[in-house]
C-alpha cells in the first residue's frame, strides 16, 4: 500500500500574508485558523503554510487577514538548529499545493478581498455512449438444460 500525505483545510487567515524571496523564488508564509466543534466546545488549531512560486502570487494578491480560504497541500516537517540554545528544533507545516478562495459579502464590500476572474475551462470531450448490446439468445443443449451464448455466469 502507498503513502499518502494530502491535507485540505477551510479556515480564517489570522494575520496577513508575508511574502520574501529565498534563492530567487518568492514564498508567502500565514497561518490559518480551523476550528472545529464539538457538542460543547469549540477547538481551534492554528497552522502555518507556505505558498511558494505561483501560489505565493495568489497567496499575496488575494488573501489577507481575516479572509475564508481553502488551502490543498502536504504536510511538511521543517528542522533546524536554534541559535540561541544550540537545541534541534522541529516544527510541522502545510506546503501549499492549491489556494480556493472564498468571499464573503462584508469582505467585498469593505475592498478587503478581490474576485479573481474564472479560469477557462478546459474542454474535454465526453465519450460517446456504447449502443446497447442485444441480450443473448438462450440455447438448448441436449440434455434439456437452457444455456446462453455469453460465457458470463449470471
Amino acid at each position: 500500500m502507498s503513502n499518502i500525505n494530502k491535507v485540505i483545510l477551510c479556515g480564517h487567515l489570522t494575520g496577513d500574508v508575508k511574502t520574501k524571496d529565498v534563492k530567487n523564488t518568492k514564498v508567502s508564509v500565514f497561518t490559518i485558523a480551523v476550528n472545529r466543534k464539538s457538542r460543547d466546545k469549540v477547538e481551534t488549531l492554528y497552522i502555518d503554510v507556505q505558498a511558494w512560486d505561483k501560489q505565493s502570487d495568489i497567496a499575496s494578491q488575494f488573501l489577507k487577514k481575516g479572509a475564508l480560504a481553502g488551502i490543498e497541500g502536504r504536510i511538511k516537517l521543517d528542522t533546524w538548529q536554534d541559535k540561541t540554545t544550540g537545541q534541534n528544533r522541529t516544527k510541522h507545516s502545510i506546503h501549499c499545493e492549491s489556494i480556493i478562495l472564498f468571499n464573503s459579502k462584508d469582505a467585498e464590500e469593505s475592498g478587503q478581498m478581490v474576485t479573481p476572474q474564472p479560469l477557462p475551462q478546459a474542454t474535454q470531450q465526453r465519450p460517446q455512449p456504447r449502443p446497447a448490446q442485444q441480450p443473448s439468445k438462450p440455447v438448448q443443449n441436449n440434455q434439456g438444460t437452457v444455456q446462453f451464448d455469453d460465457d458470463l455466469p449470471f
